[in-house]
């Protein structure tokens, strides 16, 4: 076998490599595992929640279904929500001093619905609920609306979203007040 020739070398067709040639194709390769191991990455990223796009789950929610509040007093509110998370009854001072209207309010999923009733008909004044963002204020109605269930326009409550004093634009909550 070995007085045999190679038939490509008798043809030309087997050619060494330059040292330049084979340092780019080492370059090629080595930018193509880099462009994949970038592409993991992001894919990664993504998958463990750390990309810039919102993701279902931190959409927001319906907490309170306000709308099947509306026309309870207070007791009906109570049996619909269970015990209040806060809201004690006014002290006797209180109601000498002239106090007609009182507050109860609960929590759930980190956020809170607060019910102003008249004392003496127990009659839901309004129902509020503030901004799940953490700096107090917010910008999005539809967020507001949605964790209450609510929406403009009904003929059995008002919306009104609670503006910000300090900061034109923004809110800091949303007020629902039954017709």
């Amino acid at each position: 076998m070995s007085n045999q020739q190679n038939p490509l070398s008798s043809v030309g067709l087997k050619k060494s490599l330059t040292k330049k040639q084979q340092q780019s194709i080492i370059g090629i390769f080595a930018l193509l595992i880099i462009i994949f191991i970038g592409i993991k990455m992001i894919q990664s990223g993504t998958k463990n929640g750390l990309s810039e796009q919102p993701k279902a789950s931190s959409i927001v929610q319906q907490v309170f279904d306000v709308p099947s509040l509306v026309g309870k007093n207070i007791d009906g509110v109570i049996v619909a929500l269970g015990s209040p998370t806060s809201g004690t009854e006014p002290t006797a001072l209180q109601l000498q001093s002239g106090t007609t209207e009182w507050d109860k309010s609960w929590d759930k999923n980190g956020t809170s619905l607060l019910v102003t009733y008249n004392l003496k008909t127990k009659k839901v004044v309004d129902f509020f609920v503030g901004t799940t963002d953490p700096s107090g204020l917010t910008k999005d109605k539809q967020q507001l609306l949605t964790l209450t269930g609510t929406r403009e326009g009904q003929s059995s409550y008002v919306v009104e979203f609670v503006q910000a004093l300090k900061s034109p634009g923004s809110y800091t909550g949303i007020k629902i007040t039954p017709r």
